[in-house]
């Protein structure tokens, strides 16, 4: 009976999860946000139709930063990537 209810449990909880990733009809993909994507990825809001990537940026961050290092062969290089902009 316990294990009945513990899987009951389990189910209930997996319904009222809220997703963090969805991926439209369209194939636009919202990641942290309730809205539906204008951009074809967008980020903690709807994003801009006229923007590949939207990302609303809450108070107190920044805005994207991609990095990488590591290279062909074994090869050290590295890279940054900063996108910040004031609408």
């Amino acid at each position: 009976m316990k294990k009945i209810l513990f899987a009951i449990s389990l189910c209930l909880l997996t319904l009222s999860a809220s997703a963090q990733l969805k991926v439209q009809s369209d194939g636009k993909i919202a990641i942290q946000t309730t809205s539906t994507a204008l951009s074809p990825i967008s980020i903690n809001g709807a994003g801009y139709s006229n923007y590949y990537i939207g990302c609303d940026v809450p108070t107190g961050k920044n805005g994207i930063l991609l990095y990488t290092h590591g290279g062909i062969d074994g090869d050290v290089i590295g890279g940054e990537f900063n996108a910040f902009s004031n609408r």
